[in-house]
C-alpha cells in the first residue's frame, strides 16, 4: 500500500476552494497525468457522481472511472476507484482558519496483488520505494498547481 500527504495553506475562502476542486472539467490543468476527465454519470453532484479519467502513464493511457464516496459541501470530497491491479482511495479536505483554508489531500492506493506490492517496495515493506517518493511529488506538485489556479482564479484574498 502507498500513503499520500498532502497539506497546504490557501489563502482563500472554502467556498472558493471547493468550487475549483469539484470543477471536473478544469481536472486536466492540474492534476499531473490526467488528460481527460469528465462527468459519467446523471448524479452531477454529490455522493454517487462519476467522474470517467483517462490518465497518462509512462507513455501508456489509463482509463478509470472513480466514484464519489462522501461529499460534504466546503469540507470534504472522497473518490474512489478500481482498476486491474489497483484500487485507489483519494480523500480531500478543507478546514477554515484565520489566515485561509487548510487543503489537505489524502490518498492510499493498494495493490490488489500482495507479490506486487511486494516487489514495489525493494527496501521492505516499511521503507518506501522510490515509486512511493516520485507518487507523492506527482501530488505535491499537483495540489501546489491547485494551489496556484485557485488563487490566480480569485483575486480577492481570504479575510
Amino acid at each position: 500500500m502507498i500513503y499520500v500527504t498532502v497539506e497546504r495553506l490557501v489563502k482563500r475562502r472554502p467556498e472558493v476552494v471547493w468550487e475549483v476542486l469539484c470543477d471536473v472539467s478544469s481536472l486536466t490543468s492540474w492534476s499531473e497525468g490526467i488528460v481527460e476527465a469528465t462527468i459519467a454519470s446523471e448524479e452531477k453532484k454529490g455522493a454517487g457522481m462519476v467522474v470517467a479519467i483517462v490518465g497518462r502513464t509512462k507513455g501508456k493511457s489509463v482509463r478509470v472511472k472513480c466514484e464519489v464516496t462522501a461529499w460534504r459541501e466546503n469540507a470534504l470530497l472522497a473518490l474512489e476507484a478500481d482498476t486491474p491491479n489497483r484500487s485507489f482511495f483519494h480523500r480531500a479536505t478543507l478546514d477554515a482558519t484565520p489566515e485561509g483554508t487548510r487543503l489537505g489531500v489524502y490518498a492510499e492506493i493498494m495493490f490488489k496483488d500482495k507479490i506486487s506490492g511486494f516487489l514495489k517496495h525493494p527496501g521492505g515493506i516499511f521503507e518506501p520505494s522510490p515509486a512511493d517518493l516520485e507518487r507523492q511529488r506527482m501530488y505535491e506538485r499537483s495540489v501546489d498547481a491547485l494551489v496556484k489556479r485557485i488563487e490566480s482564479f480569485s483575486v480577492v484574498p481570504y479575510r
